[in-house]
């Protein structure tokens, strides 16, 4: 399955077109680090993509983007980027693993208890984004390879790859896979 495919099953989920477009964006200027965007809408969810991605991170970005349209429940999303991204990166930085990987049965435990549920939503949507693109089962297999072989392979940025092949990510997946059985 390709990108086009992923947002085609996506409309369909939800009902609705998603637009895709690059380029200057308003809502975005000013902001660093601001790769890519989605915006809800009544009849047709955007999705604006930066026109400073490279290659790989464009690729990832458009499986990413669509998995925030499937998750576009009112609740999990919020104009208030810097709060998302501190709950975000406070969560990562406690557990070393992405949002959504914890089982959400134990969301009201002390260390998850300051998880904004857009923070949870953008977990979910990164690792839904490399579950498309490099499922764990691939992952699992490529172990003697390096990040930048694998990422090569899969035409991903190095980064992403090192972090969704961390220890904590792959037992966390291990144990979500496994959970799943």
């Amino acid at each position: 399955m390709n990108t086009e495919e992923l947002v085609d099953i996506c409309e369909r989920h939800v009902g609705k077109k998603i637009a895709m477009f690059t380029g200057d964006y308003s809502a975005c200027s000013g902001r660093a680090n601001f790769a890519s965007m989605y915006v809800r809408g009544e009849s047709i969810d955007s999705i604006w993509l930066s026109p400073g991605l490279d290659r790989r991170e464009l690729r990832y970005a458009v499986a990413k983007e669509p998995m925030h349209v499937v998750l576009s429940d009112p609740e999990y999303g919020s104009l208030e980027i810097a709060a998302t991204a501190d709950s975000y990166i406070e969560y990562y930085q406690q557990h070393g693993v992405r949002p959504g990987l914890l089982l959400a049965g134990n969301a009201d435990t002390p260390f998850d208890s300051n998880l904004t549920k857009p923070a949870m939503a953008e977990g979910l949507a990164r690792v839904a984004a490399m579950e498309f693109h490099f499922p764990y089962a691939a992952r699992a297999s490529h172990q003697a390879l390096t990040d930048e072989d694998v990422a090569a392979l899969y035409d991903l940025p190095v980064a992403l790859i090192a972090k969704f092949r961390s220890p904590a990510m792959m037992n966390n997946l291990a144990a979500a896979h496994e959970s799943a059985s």
